[in-house]
């Protein structure tokens, strides 16, 4: 089995000079296509910004 992963930004950016978000901070945002057949977001675009000022956990890996 294959999973591949795409996401997609608005820019590159520099990432050697990237630092993780403190406690507290917003995480940087990035848009990925929701795969999940149960989702009621199920075969859109869905990003960190379209959760912003709720909490929200995101889980990338697969079973096999």
């Amino acid at each position: 089995m294959i999973f591949l992963l795409f996401a997609c930004t608005s820019a590159s950016k520099d990432l050697s000079t990237y630092t993780h978000p403190e406690a507290g901070e917003m995480a940087p945002d990035f848009i990925l296509l929701d795969v999940n057949e149960t989702s009621d977001s199920y075969d859109l675009d869905v990003s960190v910004s379209d959760r912003e000022g709720n909490v929200s956990a995101w889980y990338f890996g697969h079973a096999t």
